[in-house]
């Protein structure tokens, strides 16, 4: 398991691959990630309030019920990714590419998924009031 200050130390010094790391219960709020490969990894729980991870690679990742209010996943791969009982309030999500994701019970009031890719996402009971939804591809 991998630690804030080991993360951000590491990212630091241009490291970029963190794939199948676990950072679950670690609160990252602000921390800027973007460009880093997140494949697999465990976020689980994490504050990532107000976060920059666009461009980030987090297909196939646990981020159940990990708060990304207000959160930079513009360009994201979240591809696969668990997304089930996360709060994504007001989250930039333009031009993501969120095939496959679970976004159950998950809050995207008044987040931005202008040209994302929801094909075959599970929405069930997710919050979309106020999202930006033009050019989403929801089929």
């Amino acid at each position: 398991m991998m630690n804030k200050y080991e993360l951000l130390n590491r990212y630091k010094q241009g490291e970029r691959d963190f794939s199948g790391v676990n950072l679950s219960g670690e609160d990252l709020r602000n921390i800027d990630l973007s460009c880093a490969n997140l494949q697999n990894v465990n976020l689980k729980g994490v504050f990532l309030n107000k976060a920059n991870l666009s461009n980030a690679n987090l297909s196939c990742a646990n981020l159940q019920n990990t708060n990304l209010e207000n959160t930079d996943l513009s360009n994201a791969n979240l591809q696969l990714t668990d997304l089930q009982d996360s709060n994504l309030k007001g989250a930039n999500l333009q031009d993501s590419n969120l095939r496959f994701s679970n976004l159950r019970n998950a809050n995207l009031k008044f987040s931005n998924l202008c040209n994302a890719n929801l094909y075959k996402a599970n929405l069930f009971k997710a919050d979309l009031k106020g999202a930006n939804l033009s050019n989403t591809n929801l089929s």
